[in-house]
């Protein structure tokens, strides 16, 4: 049996099949919210494999969104922790952090270096807000890009790093395309800030050996690559 949101979200779609694109599109974005909204709504009551699926399939699986495996091994790291969160880059990630942050009880702080981005995701956050977005447009450092966090308020330690940004387009040329994410561990050092887990997602990406590589030699981390059918993604520790 439908519930009385599912019946008109049915009726929407069967209005709409033969309507011209001009209104499709409103349409299909209002039920891609609603689809999202009560993704989270399930998640809320606690998190499993099947609600972390769940929301995965209604935040979409476009060019830019992680991929499920990912999403699920994130969900677990995020039930476990005790926070707070640091996230780099923004997305559905996001609102799964701050679903699973109002759960447990910790917060979690996103930088995004596309102003109107940050607006889209405020938009999208419940009512009850664990997760602050920040906007932190790119920096050029010597040879690497990374979030200029100005003065924004940032805690002095992260029980977790989600590491799925910034995004560097080639057009910004060498070394800095090359540096892809590197940016944040220099970052955390200068800010002197503390951390115990990080998760690196698209290490599929062949920028991704060279920075990991590079951690290793200049920061002493251990990197475990975690390999699925989706992707890869890496588990990075002091």
């Amino acid at each position: 049996m439908f519930t009385s949101e599912e019946s008109r979200q049915v009726k929407l779609m069967r209005v709409t099949k033969l309507a011209p694109e001009f209104i499709k599109a409103p349409v299909r974005a209002y039920l891609r919210r609603s689809a999202i909204r009560n993704a989270l709504m399930m998640l809320s009551d606690g998190v499993t494999d099947e609600r972390v699926h769940g929301f995965h399939k209604a935040w979409g699986s476009g060019g830019f969104s992680a991929d499920a495996d990912y999403m699920l091994r994130l969900a677990s790291l995020l039930d476990k922790t005790k926070g707070p969160v640091l996230e780099c880059g923004t997305g559905g990630t996001t609102l799964l952090a701050n679903e699973i942050g109002l759960l447990r009880g910790f917060n979690t702080y996103s930088l995004e270096q596309e102003r109107e981005w940050v607006k889209t995701m405020d938009g999208m956050m419940a009512e009850k807000c664990a997760t602050k977005v920040l906007f932190a447009p790119l920096e050029r450092l010597r040879d690497h890009y990374f979030y200029d966090t100005g003065r924004q308020y940032l805690p002095k330690h992260f029980s977790l790093i989600i590491c799925d940004g910034p995004y560097i387009d080639v057009s910004l040329g060498e070394p800095y395309y090359s540096g892809w994410r590197y940016g944040i561990l220099p970052w955390l050092g200068r800010a002197e800030r503390t951390w115990d887990v990080l998760l690196l997602d698209d290490v599929n990406d062949k920028r991704a050996e060279a920075v990991l590589d590079r951690w290793v030699r200049e920061f002493g981390v251990k990197v475990d690559i975690i390999k699925s059918t989706d992707g890869e993604c890496a588990m990075v520790r002091r």
